[in-house]
């Protein structure tokens, strides 16, 4: 038994290793002499759809529905050292829900 918890815990420590090593940003390759390794994200032409709908359990133990609307669309990732556009990508910016007792979440492309 003790063998087994040894090969899982050094299992464990060797795959959380391993995530960080592809993790590496590139540097810019659109402009001559910029190695930023950073991006920065602005949102393109984006809209809102009802992304779907859940039931809600009310503090008076009534059910109510909560209409989820999803704004989203294309975003342009440009170097942030030159500026130049790197590529453009699909992204969410937002999830807001209908319900007070739900979370919404803002900002979800930054």
């Amino acid at each position: 038994m003790k063998w087994l918890k040894m090969g899982i815990a050094t299992l464990v420590a060797v795959s959380v290793l391993s995530l960080g090593y592809g993790q590496e940003a590139q540097a810019c390759n659109k402009t001559a002499n910029c190695y930023a390794k950073g991006e920065s994200v602005t949102c393109g032409y984006v809209q809102g759809r009802l992304g779907g709908m859940h039931v809600v359990t009310e503090p008076n133990g009534y059910s109510s529905y909560c209409g989820v609307t999803v704004v989203s669309g294309d975003h342009i990732i440009k170097c942030a050292g030159c500026g130049a556009v790197l590529r453009t990508q699909f992204k969410t910016c937002s999830e807001t829900h209908s319900n007070v007792h739900c979370f919404s979440r803002a900002n979800l492309c930054k």
